[in-house]
């Protein structure tokens, strides 16, 4: 969320779709060969962190395993602003 009160709106720039493999490894989706060569599989990660329901989740999932043959763990998270220590911390929207 951006702004206070009445101003604040929602900016998907502040949510990020995590790609969690065997041994908790992790990658940014964004930061895959996929993200930047494939516009179907970009897609997705743009609709995951605009909607990130188990739906949308699960289609990433599952063309990711369809392309790469691996078995990965989606998880989106958002930052949150805490106005009271001035500091940001990460919350887990949602995962599959």
């Amino acid at each position: 969320m951006g702004g206070y009160g009445m101003y604040s709106d929602y900016h998907t720039e502040d949510y990020f779709v995590w790609l969690v493999f065997k041994k908790n490894k992790r990658l940014l989706a964004n930061h895959t060969e996929l993200f930047q060569n494939d516009p179907n599989f970009k897609n997705l990660v743009y609709q995951c962190r605009t909607f990130p329901s188990d739906s949308n989740l699960k289609e990433l999932a599952d063309d990711f395993k369809k392309k790469s043959g691996k078995k990965v763990n989606i998880e989106v998270w958002r930052l949150d602003f805490i106005s009271d220590s001035l500091k940001l911390k990460r919350v887990l929207v949602n995962d599959y």
